[in-house]
């Protein structure tokens, strides 16, 4: 599929797509070369003998909505999606993503329950923790935005010290102060797992390419011949 003169310039990169496995992320200028994108790509997928899920198919814009079709099918306009873990949005969606986060961290303490509540000997609940609970709560703190960092450090402190009290089983009304609570649980500190995740460390390739995509949220634009403008309207 030729599609070098349809790319945008994101992080340095020229782009129109991204993969990884079979989720997919098509960028385009307008409806139209987006609509001829897919079409394309749909063809080439039929090639393969594979097929496209139109039902999951989503539309992210900061332009008007205009109809894109596929197929027969109108394709949904969206205000957010999730994208390797993390939530894309052109809105200010910090929080939503720490939010997301803390609640995808108390279902993974939920689902060991048989382990965390019950009376086995806490190395082994430290042990879970440390190799589910926390790698979940801490997951793409790569591209928490800086100017919140701080925050975001705090609420997630907040939250695991939260858990770690339920592994206790014991409550703020026990007023144990947090250092005996960390003594005795002995789990990785959350702001050290952070930091091990590279969030004030040099960024991986990967997550690079997650951050030049929330660029596009920032107010700038970036034209197909690699120039930023700073108007209102972003870039689709």
């Amino acid at each position: 599929m030729s599609w070098s003169y349809k790319r945008l310039r994101i992080n340095g990169r020229y782009l129109n797509n991204l993969w990884f496995a079979d989720d997919v992320i098509i960028f385009a200028e307008t409806p139209k070369v987006l609509e001829e994108i897919l079409r394309e790509f749909e063809s080439k997928c039929k090639e393969a003998g594979l097929e496209m899920n139109r039902q999951n198919c989503k539309i992210m814009t900061n332009g008007e909505h205009k109809p894109i079709g596929l197929g027969g099918t109108l394709l949904e306009y969206v205000e957010d999606f999730i994208y390797l873990g993390q939530v894309m949005s052109f809105k200010n969606n910090q929080d939503m993503v720490i939010e997301q986060r803390i609640n995808k961290s108390w279902k993974k303490f939920w689902s060991l329950k048989f382990i965390m509540k019950s009376d086995p000997c806490l190395k082994l609940k430290s042990k879970r923790f440390n190799t589910a609970t926390l790698p979940t709560l801490t997951y793409g703190s790569q591209t928490w935005s800086l100017p919140k960092a701080q925050v975001n450090k705090r609420k997630v402190t907040k939250k695991k010290r939260a858990i770690e009290r339920s592994m206790l089983k014991i409550s703020k009304k026990d007023r144990i102060r947090i250092i005996e609570i960390q003594d005795r649980t002995g789990v990785e500190d959350v702001i050290t797992k952070i930091k091990k995740n590279g969030h004030e460390l040099d960024i991986s390739a990967d997550y690079q390419m997650i951050d030049g995509l929330k660029q596009l949220q920032s107010g700038s634009r970036w034209t197909k011949e690699g120039k930023r403008e700073t108007k209102k309207e972003m870039a689709r």
